[in-house]
């Protein structure tokens, strides 16, 4: 079933990189993933040779998706993480081999995998302006 459902989604993702690139050609390209997002992004970019250069965006990486991990480490592109204390992907082996990779790891102190405090609708929003603004300051 797993194996399946990965086919599906390497197919979906494909189909929509290929779209993305023929209405192309764009000056520089980003790619954000959230969460089963990042799972398929690093399944699909480091095998893109028309992605190579692009900035990559990982929010809530989905560390626990079985090649996940090993998908991300391929993928060379400059890079910025986002992920949440209490996120249950939560993970200091994988956030530190993304360090030493050179990507930008941001971590957020009390936030959950929908990168929100729970029972804290202030605390949430704050902490949304502030990946935003970092995000923002980020991006080329």
């Amino acid at each position: 079933m797993a194996f399946a459902a990965e086919c599906r989604i390497r197919a979906d993702v494909t189909a929509a990189f290929d779209a993305a690139e023929s209405a192309g050609p764009y000056e520089h390209v980003t790619v954000i993933g959230k969460s089963a997002g990042t799972a398929a992004m690093a399944m699909i970019i480091p095998d893109r040779a028309g992605l190579a250069g692009a900035d990559l965006v990982w929010l809530t990486p989905a560390f626990l998706v079985s090649g996940m991990p090993e998908g991300m480490a391929r993928c060379q592109n400059r890079s910025l993480l986002v992920i949440g204390t209490q996120d249950p992907h939560f993970n200091e082996v994988h956030l530190q081999a993304a360090r030493e990779r050179g990507t930008k790891v941001i971590i957020m102190p009390g936030l959950d995998h929908g990168l929100e405090k729970p029972d804290d609708m202030i605390g949430s929003l704050e902490a949304m302006a502030s990946i935003i603004g970092r995000l923002a300051s980020w991006v080329r």
